[in-house]
């Protein structure tokens, strides 16, 4: 009886999960007000609801601000986008409404040196949804590894055209009020933050009537890198800033692996 319970209790689950994602639009529009006592440490928690959920990407993600900072909450279920997120990062760019992006503040988290060693991190393991009072030892340890691993190789930020910042990147651990954080749920949905005070950016944000945005998942080839095919099979590889040739993936499907992907939306400031 137990186990059935267990068994209807996912079943449920699973279509709350699917509802709740069709429910959202695929693009964020409309204001959202940052939760009170916002804290930048990779949970959810405070958010009531996200602001959409992009289906091509395939994250949810809320785009929020108060009168200190702009801030952004995106959470994956996705394996494959895990990997793209984690290995490649997210940018985020902001400009007034007739602006160009070209010229747009941004900032990108994770951010990875030329030279420095790709992190390449993986996600085969196939989580169980748990229930609410539900505990699993070894999605728990997994999910300890992976926090353990990412934090201590995450540690960067990059900036573009933002006021105030000399440095292109900066330290998770700067001054500036620039704040970044990834973590894992008991689901193992990875979930990233990160906050940029207004104050930094090149146009006051607080008197427009709206703002645009771009989020863009980055790809794994970072820094360039030329993508192409192996010698022997249909292996897609690039070189690495160390010299190592890397692997991606077969198929031609893993090219969304290795390249950028990006849209764009414009969200209506609450007057």
């Amino acid at each position: 009886m137990k186990k059935r319970s267990i068994v209807l209790i996912l079943i449920l689950t699973f279509s709350y999960i699917a509802l709740y994602s069709q429910k959202l639009p695929t693009i964020q529009s409309k204001y959202l007000q940052a939760p009170k006592n916002v804290k930048i440490d990779g949970r959810p928690d405070e958010y009531e609801v996200l602001g959409a959920y992009n289906k091509f990407n395939r994250f949810y993600y809320a785009i929020s601000n108060d009168d200190n900072a702009l801030y952004l909450m995106v959470k994956v279920d996705d394996n494959k986008t895990m990997r793209k997120l984690v290995n490649g990062g997210i940018t985020l760019r902001i400009a007034p409404e007739k602006a160009s992006l070209k010229e747009a503040g941004a900032i990108t988290f994770p951010k990875f040196l030329v030279h420095e060693k790709p992190l390449f991190m993986t996600f085969s393991y196939q989580p169980k949804i748990l229930a609410e009072n539900e505990g699993d030892q070894e999605q728990e340890a997994k999910r300890r590894s992976y926090i353990d691993l990412l934090g201590t190789r995450l540690k960067l930020i990059g900036l573009r055209n933002v006021k105030d910042v000399q440095d292109s990147v900066v330290s998770i651990y700067n001054d500036q009020g620039v704040k970044a954080a990834i973590s894992f749920d008991r689901n193992l949905s990875c979930c990233l933050e990160l906050a940029l005070p207004l104050r930094l950016l090149n146009f006051d944000l607080r008197s427009e009537k709206s703002f645009q945005y771009q989020l863009q998942l980055n790809g794994l080839a970072v820094n360039g890198s030329d993508v192409r095919q192996a010698p022997r099979g249909d292996m897609l590889v690039y070189t690495r800033s160390d010299g190592m040739i890397q692997e991606i993936g077969q198929g031609s499907a893993t090219l969304d692996l290795a390249y950028p992907t990006s849209f764009k939306g414009l969200i209506h400031l609450k007057k």
